[in-house]
């Protein structure tokens, strides 16, 4: 964060008070504004503790190294690499790294499209898994060009974000038809090179296409095609993170036979071509 920012209100609260960036016309008819964000962002560790609020809505993907997160009237307790920390303006937190580095990445926005999902529980204070994936670096990438258009796509990549991490981190209280779609869940986060038709899981849940279809967008938010592009691109989205494969490669793993359609709808999931993404982990 900037530290011009800052704010002492009292002895024991640091308050982020300022707001960056520029609201435009387009943030205001969309309702959603991403006020600003960095990449890789780097933070010394510390263990003493400094209680904060925000006025704004924040979202940060731990990338490199371990961390504590601490609220009032409970202990602190590990951050790792791969979880977030989601916060909603006005409430008291902290967090930071341990005896390492912070490297994170991160958005901080606001708006009535926030409050919205706020008040519907979507947004909270807390730790929340995102993955090994840089899931907000799309957003990013896009929040970075200030022409309207591309405001607009930040602000939605943004908000589906928002959502599946919800979906992804909400408890589960399944029983009988549910935790079977539960179950065939799992086999496909097993097995993500796999193409399984509607059919097919229908049968291995033991029930109608269409009982099965609609359990599982409720329980996932997503159609099973849905589910499982996106679950292949952001496999695929590792590998090219993580490795010096040619695209087409990788393609043909997750079953795409046509590299030109495999990049096609993996710039329409992750926001950016294949090529793109794999430069943009680089920065």
């Amino acid at each position: 964060m900037d530290k011009s920012t800052l704010i002492m209100v009292n002895s024991t609260v640091t308050k982020y008070l300022k707001i960056p960036g520029l609201e435009k016309d387009v943030h205001k008819s969309y309702g959603l504004r991403i006020t600003h964000f960095r990449r890789k962002a780097q933070y010394p560790g510390r263990l003493q503790l400094n209680p904060r609020q925000f006025r704004f809505y924040s979202l940060c993907h731990l990338i490199e190294g371990e961390g504590w997160f601490w609220k009032p009237n409970s202990q602190k307790f590990r951050v790792h690499q791969g979880e977030g920390v989601l916060v909603v303006p006005d409430e008291t937190m902290d967090y930071a790294g341990t005896d390492q580095d912070w490297g994170e990445d991160y958005i901080c926005f606001l708006g009535p499209v926030a409050d919205h999902l706020f008040r519907s529980g979507v947004l909270n204070t807390g730790v929340i898994k995102i993955g090994p994936i840089r899931r907000l670096l799309p957003a990013i990438e896009k929040a970075m060009d200030p022409s309207d258009d591309s405001q607009i796509e930040a602000n939605s990549l943004l908000q589906k974000l928002l959502v599946d991490l919800y979906l992804e981190n909400r408890p589960s209280k399944l029983g009988g038809k549910e935790k079977a779609v539960e179950d065939m869940r799992q086999l496909l986060l097993n097995d993500s090179r796999r193409w399984w038709t509607v059919e097919e899981m229908a049968k291995e849940c033991d029930m109608s296409v269409n009982h099965m279809r609609n359990l599982f967008k409720e329980q996932t938010g997503l159609s099973p095609k849905t589910f499982i592009e996106n679950l292949k691109m952001r496999r695929a989205a590792e590998r090219l993170s993580n490795t010096l494969e040619p695209i087409s490669s990788i393609a043909a793993d997750f079953s795409y036979l046509d590299p030109y359609h495999f990049s096609r709808v993996f710039k329409r999931i992750m926001g950016m071509s294949p090529k793109q993404y794999r430069i943009a982990q680089q920065r």
